[in-house]
C-alpha cells in the first residue's frame, strides 16, 4: 500500500535498566530511549546502514516521519518527505538528519 498512513500506537520496551518508548500519532513516530546503549544490545542483523535505508524506504512509502530521542533530546530525524542534510545524502538515506552534538552527549 502506497500513500499516507495514520498510525495510533504506544509501545514500551524494557531491556534491563534501559527502556524504549515508541509513540505514533498521525504522521509521526517518536522513539525515546533512556540510553542509546540499548541499541547495542540488538542483534547485528538489526543494526547497520542497510536497515536504516529500509526504515527510510518504509517511511517514504507510508508518508511517515520518525524521530529518535534519548531522554527527550532529539538525536536523529528521519523524514523522507523533507530534504535531509549532507550526511543523509552521503549515506543515501533520504531525509536523514543527525543532531550531532546531542548524539555526542547521549551516546554512552
Amino acid at each position: 500500500m502506497r500513500g499516507p498512513l495514520d498510525i495510533e500506537a504506544d509501545l514500551a520496551i524494557r531491556a534491563g535498566s534501559d527502556s524504549i518508548s515508541v509513540r505514533a500519532r498521525g504522521r509521526g513516530v517518536q522513539v525515546d530511549t533512556t540510553s542509546l546503549a540499548v541499541f547495542r544490545q540488538l542483534p547485528s542483523d538489526y543494526r547497520g546502514l542497510h536497515n536504516l535505508r529500509k526504515i527510510a524506504f518504509g517511511l517514504a512509502l507510508s508518508d511517515q516521519a520518525m524521530t529518535l530521542s534519548s531522554r527527550g533530546v532529539p538525536i536523529i530525524d528521519l523524514d523522507p518527505a523533507q530534504r535531509g542534510r549532507w550526511l543523509g545524502w552521503l549515506l543515501r538515506v533520504p531525509g536523514f538528519r543527525l543532531h550531532f552534538f546531542n548524539w555526542l552527549r547521549h551516546r554512552r
